[in-house]
């Protein structure tokens, strides 16, 4: 689907689903990633007492980025088809992870400031991706927003019905 250009009203709703397909397939891969720890520890030692104690950490990590990674696609498809609700759950959701960043973020900085790490240069690289994340979801916010003026403009190519002819004057000497 191409992108609308500049000044067209639909662009923030192409711009969103892009956005929403984009986190929800790095979410997704993100809690995949989530499983390869686990199924390495249960290849290797079998299912065991320490698995039992990992597994709880592993399961929570993989409800906080599959959850969302996959709202987030069911998003994007339900925007392509120009849902109001599908622009309303994914400012709520966006709003949430953002929250969450937001304090994370602030946490992080403040240790990172705080001197209680050894390696300052090594956590500017997390600290650099948590402010993208940040940048990224206030950027799907804004184009969500913009989305409830582009859904009221349908294509001419996906209108349904007719056109109706307007009716013409007749002149007096139509009748002669």
């Amino acid at each position: 689907m191409a992108l609308p250009p500049k000044g067209d009203p639909r662009r923030p709703l192409h711009l969103a689903i892009r956005s929403a397909r984009a986190f929800g397939i790095i979410f997704v891969l993100f809690g995949c990633v989530t499983l390869v720890p686990l199924a390495l520890m249960v290849a290797r030692r079998g299912f065991s007492l320490r698995l039992m104690m990992i597994l709880p950490r592993l399961a929570s990590a993989m409800i906080v980025t599959l959850g969302p990674g996959a709202t987030y696609l069911v998003i994007a498809f339900y925007l392509k088809r120009q849902r109001h609700w599908a622009i309303v759950t994914g400012i709520v959701l966006a709003s949430m992870q953002l929250l969450i960043a937001l304090v994370g973020g602030g946490f992080f900085t403040v240790f990172l400031f705080s001197g209680g790490a050894g390696m300052e240069d090594y956590l500017l690289i997390p600290a650099a991706i948590i402010g993208l994340v940040i940048l990224a979801l206030i950027q799907l916010i804004c184009h969500l927003v913009n989305s409830f003026d582009a859904i009221k403009h349908v294509p001419i190519e996906e209108q349904r019905g007719f056109e109706p002819l307007m009716v013409e004057p007749m002149d007096s000497e139509s009748f002669k």
